[in-house]
């Protein structure tokens, strides 16, 4: 076992295991120093009270408290892009084919976890190519490999299900969630997008630590322009940009879905850490007095705001309509959505409810009269009275016919 490995399980047991920190830290300290050789990660970038400052702080955030439990990539994707930004901290710091094969494999992992894990990749290539050492293009050549193979998988699973490329209907959803298609959902301006989405910062992150979070990275961009070495601060400030991708990429799915903003929350809660722990180093305060405390506030905060978001229904229409379809049509029968718009909001609902295919559409009278073979095949039409773009005598049609 080499001392990466045997500093890797003093950090686990670190976190574990706090009553018996002092006995692990003297014995593998002492056999630490008669090496000579210290891990440059835990040195620089991952330091214990910090880190798990940082674990208990997210874990504690109304977005994962409330948002955590749902069965969706969003919760995972995270995990797995912030892997690929860590074995390569390590791969960059000693570039042995160990680390080298696990950034690799953490690369494919995350794209196979959501889009957002495609992210990484890009970054840290941008990175190695302005501040690594030992620049090899082959390595980066391979990582974009890796997503090169990623992607295709992605694609020939979806070829054997729907018996097709997808790549007409990729880029529909892209424009769509981009908002760079002419039938946007919403519309809104810059100004905006970005006062809803401090909005959700401030309501899911609790406003104290908001107020952490903005403070720390005003110091952070201080230290990105006065300090000499500025590593940590580059690596810290690279993981913001993964977190706002996603957000200003697309638009429309971030306005929309407000737990977009959850790729933020791991350099926000970093950044959180760092910046709470340099308050309470200041003011001689107890770590574990101040973290209790501080997580106090944030429950506090958020009790009413959680208890609403439980007792919420916005989708409980599409979950009931999905569930009617479900009991009273055939798996081979298929469903007409009277709305485009109400397809792109609640569609994704409806279809897991009604476990049926659909369409959608906003057809007029003429379409009817002229294409009445075109909705035979099909079970029900059905009418969002919310979202309704029928015309009455279509509708009067409907209701005689």
């Amino acid at each position: 076992i080499d001392q990466d490995e045997i500093k890797a399980i003093y950090h686990w047991w670190k976190v574990i295991h706090p009553a018996d920190q002092k006995k692990y830290s003297e014995t593998l300290t002492a056999w630490s120093n008669a090496r000579k050789d210290k891990d440059p990660l835990t040195k620089k970038l991952w330091e214990g009270k910090q880190a798990l400052m940082a674990a208990i702080l997210y874990l504690n955030t109304p977005l994962i408290r409330y948002f955590g439990k749902i069965p969706v990539h969003e919760t995972i994707t995270p995990f797995f892009a912030l892997l690929v930004f860590y074995v390569y901290w390590l791969w960059s710091k000693q570039q042995n084919r160990k680390n080298y094969l696990f950034l690799l494999t953490s690369i494919f992992l995350a794209e196979l976890s959501g889009w957002p894990g495609y992210y990484p990749v890009p970054l840290i290539t941008i990175h190695y190519l302005f501040f690594g050492q030992k620049k090899r293009i082959e390595k980066v050549l391979s990582w974009w490999f890796v997503s090169f193979i990623s992607f295709g998988i992605f694609l020939f699973v979806d070829y054997l299900i729907v018996k097709r490329v997808p790549f007409a209907s990729l880029l529909n959803i892209f424009l769509t969630r981009t908002a760079f298609s002419k039938g946007n959902v919403y519309v809104f301006t810059w100004l905006e997008f970005i006062g809803r989405e401090f909005l959700w910062v401030r309501v899911y992150l609790t406003r104290i630590l908001a107020i952490l979070a903005i403070t720390g990275i005003i110091l952070l961009v201080i230290k990105l322009f006065s300090k000499k070495n500025k590593e940590k601060e580059i690596f810290i400030f690279l993981i913001g940009i993964f977190g706002l991708i996603h957000l200003l990429l697309f638009r429309q799915l971030s306005w929309l879905h407000d737990y977009m903003i959850i790729y933020l929350f791991p350099f926000l809660v970093i950044i959180t850490a760092q910046t709470f722990c340099w308050i309470i180093k200041k003011l001689k305060i107890n770590d574990v007095i101040a973290l209790v405390l501080l997580c106090s506030l944030m429950f506090w905060e958020s009790k009413d705001f959680l208890t609403a978001l439980e007792k919420a229904r916005d989708f409980y229409p599409a979950y009931r309509l999905g569930s009617f379809i479900n009991k009273t049509s055939s798996p081979g029968e298929k469903i007409y959505l009277t709305s485009i718009e109400s397809s792109k909001l609640y569609g994704v609902f409806f279809y897991y409810y009604a476990n049926r295919n659909y369409s959608a559409g906003e057809p007029s009278l003429k379409d009817f009269s002229d294409k009445l073979n075109f909705f035979k095949p099909y079970r029900f039409l059905v009418i969002d009275k919310a979202h309704n773009r029928l015309t009455n005598d279509v509708i009067n049609y409907l209701k005689t016919n």
